[in-house]
């Protein structure tokens, strides 16, 4: 069963940065338009004697859009979280059809597979080390042709597919716990490496790895009830695989 704290846990510091920050910039954004004066504003257009007006102007921009940036990149985090919250739920039911349909080792790549793919859409589309150049597996191509094959209208491009199929590969660890028996339930840990693209945010929040970016490491964790069957091998019996 999905427990919705879960959307909170290893980001509980972000929520009320996020929090804060947006109180912050709605705070400041108030303040400066209840002192804006237009006729000392046409006045700094026509010459310099508005200049000393716009002054606490200048001295607050720097503070306001950091406080702005600050906003996007905890927002980010926060959507970020919910993507490895659908990872995990993914990966868990795939663990619930799979692991009583396969050896072992197939069940764990088709779960670590299933994570990563739902993972795609919220994977960062900017390029990371050693992603430049992707080299896809055939199941990743699978995944992309499939898109293609889907989407009709505009799509995102090629390459920014890649990178994200890529960058969920590399920054996405999958941690799964198969159920002991058919009473207990299966398990699915999901991390990710969130890399911030403010550099100031980053100092702040983030932890510097090996290629010299900061990430913030975001964990989500899902349970849901196992299906094995109640007997002693735990398989079904059953072959999910084609016939043709």
């Amino acid at each position: 069963m999905f427990d919705p704290l879960e959307l909170f846990r290893s980001v509980e510091w972000i929520w009320l940065i996020w929090l804060a920050s947006c109180v912050v910039v709605f705070s400041i954004t108030t303040w400066g338009l209840s002192r804006v004066s237009w006729a000392q504003l046409a006045q700094l257009h026509h010459d310099q004697q508005g200049a000393a007006y716009a002054l606490s102007y200048v001295m607050v921009v720097p503070i306001y859009f950091f406080f702005v940036c600050l906003v996007v990149e905890s927002s980010n985090i926060l959507i970020t979280k919910a993507g490895t919250v659908y990872s995990a739920f993914a990966a868990a039911r795939t663990a619930v059809v799979w692991e009583s349909a396969t050896s072992p080792d197939d069940a764990r790549s088709r779960i670590t597979a299933s994570a990563r793919q739902a993972f795609v859409p919220f994977a960062t589309g900017v390029k990371v080390q050693g992603a430049s150049t992707p080299n896809l597996s055939s199941q990743q191509r699978e995944y992309l042709d499939a898109y293609e094959d889907y989407v009709s209208g505009k799509r995102v491009s090629k390459g920014n597919i890649e990178t994200k199929l890529a960058n969920a590969d590399q920054k996405l660890t999958v941690d799964y716990q198969p159920a002991g028996s058919w009473k207990d339930d299966v398990e699915v840990k999901v991390s990710y490496q969130f890399r911030f693209h403010v550099p100031g945010i980053g100092h702040a929040l983030g932890t510097l790895g090996a290629d010299r970016y900061f990430y913030y490491d975001i964990e989500s964790t899902v349970q849901l009830q196992s299906e094995d069957p109640q007997n002693d091998s735990g398989q079904t019996g059953i072959s999910y695989a084609s016939t043709n």
